[in-house]
C-alpha cells in the first residue's frame, strides 16, 4: 500500500506498507519535482505501468486539475502528466475507480468550489499516451444522482 501525503508547510511524504511478514511501514523520497501540496486529491495504482497517479485536490488558494505519476519501478521517481483532451474542472473529494479491463480511471462528482457539488463523470485512460473524455450524462429512471463530494464507487461485473 502506499500513501502520499503532502502537507502545505514541511516536506511531502510517500510511504509504503509491506504485507510481507510483520508488516511495516517504510518511508521513501522519490527522485523528480514533486507536485505541490494539497489536500482533497485522489490516487490510484496503475498495475500496467507500477505506478500511482494523483489528480486534483486544493491547496490553501485553489481547486487543481493537475495529474501527476509516482513511478514504482526501480528508483521511485515523480513526473507531472499532460493528458491530451479537455480536463475536468480543478475539484476536490470526487469518487474514483481504476477500470483495469479498460485501463481508465473513472472520476465522479466532487466539488469545484465551497458550495458547488458536481454530479459530471470523466474517464482518463492510461494510456502510452493518458487522454481525458467527459462521459455523457446518463439517462436516470427517476431523476440525475445529486451531487457528490468524498463518496465511493465499487466496480461490480454487470
Amino acid at each position: 500500500m502506499i500513501v502520499f501525503y503532502y502537507p502545505f508547510q514541511g516536506d511531502p511524504a510517500v510511504w509504503a506498507l509491506s504485507f510481507a511478514g510483520t508488516p511495516t511501514w517504510r518511508s521513501f523520497y522519490p527522485s523528480g519535482t514533486t507536485p505541490p501540496g494539497r489536500e482533497g486529491h485522489f490516487a490510484f495504482y496503475d498495475p500496467v505501468r507500477d505506478r500511482m497517479v494523483v489528480f486534483g485536490g486544493e491547496d490553501h488558494n485553489q481547486y487543481k486539475n493537475d495529474v501527476w505519476a509516482l513511478n514504482l519501478s526501480g528508483s521511485p521517481s515523480w513526473i507531472e502528466l499532460t493528458p491530451s483532451g479537455t480536463p475536468p474542472p480543478p475539484r476536490v473529494g470526487p469518487a474514483v475507480i481504476y477500470d483495469p479491463t479498460w485501463k481508465r480511471m473513472i472520476l465522479f462528482g466532487g466539488s469545484v468550489s465551497y458550495n458547488d457539488l458536481r454530479n459530471d463523470a470523466w474517464e482518463l485512460t492510461v494510456s502510452e499516451t493518458p487522454t481525458w473524455r467527459r462521459w455523457r450524462r446518463p439517462v436516470a429512471r427517476r431523476r440525475n444522482v445529486p451531487g457528490r463530494r468524498r463518496s465511493t464507487i465499487l466496480r461490480a461485473n454487470g
